[in-house]
């Protein structure tokens, strides 16, 4: 299959290693893992421990074979759009219902992540939550009508490199700021009874030990990430094998040591903020700010530098799911419905012209949505994301890793699997069909973890099994496959452009 070059042209290769890595475990480093550990003790490492593994899951197994396949299907940079074309689609029904679903998760993440720095603004700052939310949404909404999709991507290298530095900071600033016997005094006499906290007056679990169903439920938060649309759809923006090959050897390892900083992170604030009990996220900034006020000029430095960091990592998440949400509706929603009506029959200028504006009106429509999902959302609407990540990651893993790695799937497969994994993680975590205690529940809790892992499995299971008793992909389709499946790491490949 040729590959038209025309439509490549508007990949951005800038920072790919770096902006797919602070996609996948940014909150998590800045904001998740220290508290959960400042919180709960040691034992939320295995969040870290899962993210890892879905960021090893993610560049081993998918980046090559998702930018290869992009490249081939004329430069396709969204999800729904690779599965259409991967299948050769003729009626872009997947397409359309793909798009409407990942475009919700991406547009409700946003409205998240702009709830959840509004919130922590006004904790640390005295920032009233709307006025911080407005600001960040018209920042967001103006570098889309003005720039280019790819504004902020030669920044995420820096953030990167500036976010480990700023974890790096904290630590050497407590430790010098209690001392390291001061430090561990502390820590210690907080884990005196095992991973749950003596001095934060917060129950877990009803104040039991953390069990190993605990350990398999964190360690399927970090595992989202291998089904994150953000994540995935990012992968798709490599320009070549080398551009992959190097942002894989950088991401992997930009994880491997932010993630064990921020742990050590966690640790470190267990230590210098003993015996405060704080019970939420935003008391938890608001605290770091409070003590830069009473500490030596190392420590306030390094908070101000960790919360500088922070509000950098959230702007960037909230820009890039705003960009990827306006993607997918430009690419599989607005360009879809243009082409059905005006036919097949070949575009005028005026055509063109009308496209060039179809971004402007898009990323207005998609600011009023976001602002309207803010004023609406729901105190509650991290556990609603939390829900919907798993319900999405659950359907789209399976197939998105059976697309690139078996030349026998085909369309029914994917939408068979797609729904099956997603409708094992509703049943799994949502629907009560279970007696404990005397009340009924969903799986979820009576088993004790989230079910990330068991549905992915068996939306894989679903989805094979679909595709073998369905109809053949057709021989152009195979071909496709075949002239993409290997991983190539240079420019000598045969099949991608030599960039």
């Amino acid at each position: 299959m040729k590959i038209q070059k025309g439509k490549v042209r508007k990949r951005i290769g800038h920072g790919f290693g770096s902006a797919v890595s602070i996609s996948a475990v940014g909150l998590l480093l800045v904001l998740f893992l220290p508290w959960m550990v400042y919180q709960q003790g040691a034992g939320a490492a295995w969040i870290a421990i899962g993210a890892f593994g879905g960021v090893l899951l993610v560049w081993q197994l998918l980046s090559y074979r998702l930018m290869r396949f992009a490249l081939q299907q004329e430069g396709t940079v969204t999800l729904p759009g690779f599965f259409s074309r991967r299948y050769r689609e003729k009626n872009p029904v997947v397409r359309v219902i793909f798009a409407l679903i990942l475009a919700f998760t991406l547009l409700l993440f946003a409205v998240a992540v702009l709830r959840g720095t509004g919130s922590i603004a006004g904790a640390v700052f005295g920032i009233r939550r709307e006025i911080t939310e407005a600001v960040l949404l018209v920042i967001s909404v103006l570098l889309l009508l003005f720039t280019k999709r790819g504004a902020l991507r030669p920044a995420d290298r820096w953030i990167a490199i500036l976010t480990m530095a700023s974890l790096v900071a904290i630590i050497f600033s407590v430790l010098r700021f209690l001392g390291g016997e001061g430090v561990l005094k502390n820590i210690f006499h907080s884990w005196a009874s095992g991973s749950v906290s003596v001095y934060v007056d917060v129950e877990y679990l009803s104040g039991e030990q953390i069990g190993v169903t605990d350990h398999i439920s964190m360690l399927t938060y970090g595992l989202l990430i291998a089904g994150s649309p953000l994540v995935l759809q990012r992968l798709q923006q490599g320009e070549n094998g080398k551009t992959v090959h190097t942002s894989r050897r950088w991401a992997i390892l930009f994880s491997l040591i932010s993630l064990f900083l921020a742990v050590f992170a966690g640790g470190m604030f267990r230590g210098a903020l003993y015996p405060a009990k704080i019970e939420t996220p935003e008391e938890f900034f608001g605290q770091i700010a409070h003590e830069v006020t009473t500490s030596g000029f190392v420590f306030y430095s390094a908070c101000i530098m960790f919360l500088v960091t922070a509000g950098l990592v959230f702007f960037d998440l909230i820009y890039s799911s705003i960009v990827q949400a306006v993607q997918i509706l430009q690419d599989d929603l607005f360009g879809v419905f243009r082409k059905m009506i005006r036919g097949r029959r070949k575009k005028k200028e005026k055509d063109v012209v009308q496209k060039d504006h179809s971004r402007e009106y898009i990323s207005l429509i998609t600011g009023m949505i976001l602002g309207a999902g803010i004023l609406y959302a729901e105190d509650d609407i991290y556990r609603i994301l939390l829900e919907v990540l798993i319900i999405v990651a659950c359907g789209l893993f399976p197939v998105t890793l059976l697309s690139l790695y078996s030349g026998r799937m085909n369309l029914t497969g994917t939408v068979i699997g797609f729904f099956g994994g997603a409708a094992a993680a509703v049943f799994w975590e949502l629907i009560p069909l279970f007696t404990l205690k005397g009340e009924m529940v969903p799986l979820r809790d009576f088993a004790g973890f989230h079910g990330t892992l068991p549905c992915m499995a068996l939306g894989l299971l679903i989805a094979w099994i679909a595709a073998i008793l369905s109809r053949k992909p057709d021989e152009e389709i195979v071909k496709d496959y075949e002239a993409v499946k290997y991983r190539y790491v240079t420019d000598d490949d045969p099949v991608l452009p030599s960039r």
